[in-house]
């Protein structure tokens, strides 16, 4: 059972990006690494946000080096463009969550409510302390039967804890960091 892995726009840039720092890049390419046959998956608008913020900072070759990263990953088949699929769905669910977290930015709320209207995803991997510990996103992962993936500590033990005894059984054997961090 491969899982299929949304990504936040903190983990892209940090795939692509490599004036990014060592530690996102770390986390990123570590969380990309640790099982091959997980498919990855990244929303237009992480994608979007990503090489916008990137044209706002660096110079037009810096930028075009990291574009090209992306398409040598997509070309690879290991990340996956992922449009607004159920987009009534995702905007609607967004709109919920940010009315019920107001800390929640549009951009955020959007990235994971893309994530969860996907049939396929069950981990939405990021390293935004916000949308970690938010319980909106939270419950709305529950619900969705999503995990969200913390992958600024990904040995800390029992963060995977949202879905339940048997979920997390699960999710460890599709996980090889989590096996040793129970």
């Amino acid at each position: 059972m491969a899982a299929v892995t949304h990504l936040d726009s903190s983990l892209l840039r940090g795939m692509v990006d490599p004036d990014d720092s060592e530690e996102n890049r770390s986390r990123a390419r570590r969380l990309f690494n640790s099982n091959p046959s997980w498919q990855f998956r990244v929303s237009i608008l992480a994608v979007g946000e990503v090489v916008g913020k990137m044209a706002e900072t660096r110079s037009a070759s810096a930028s075009s080096e990291a574009t090209a990263e992306l398409s040598r990953l997509f070309r690879r088949r290991r990340l996956e463009l992922h449009g607004i699929g159920k987009g009534i769905e995702a905007t609607e669910l967004a709109t919920q969550m940010m009315k019920a977290d107001p800390l929640l930015t549009p951009t955020d709320a959007l990235l994971v409510a893309c994530a969860f209207a996907d049939d396929e995803c069950n981990v939405f991997a990021t390293a935004d302390e916000g949308l970690v510990e938010s319980s909106t996103v939270d419950r709305q992962a529950t619900l969705h039967c999503v995990r969200i993936y913390d992958a600024r500590a990904p040995r800390q033990k029992g963060h995977t804890s949202r879905l339940g005894n048997e979920a997390n059984m699960i999710l460890r054997q599709m996980d090889p960091l989590q096996q040793d961090s129970t």
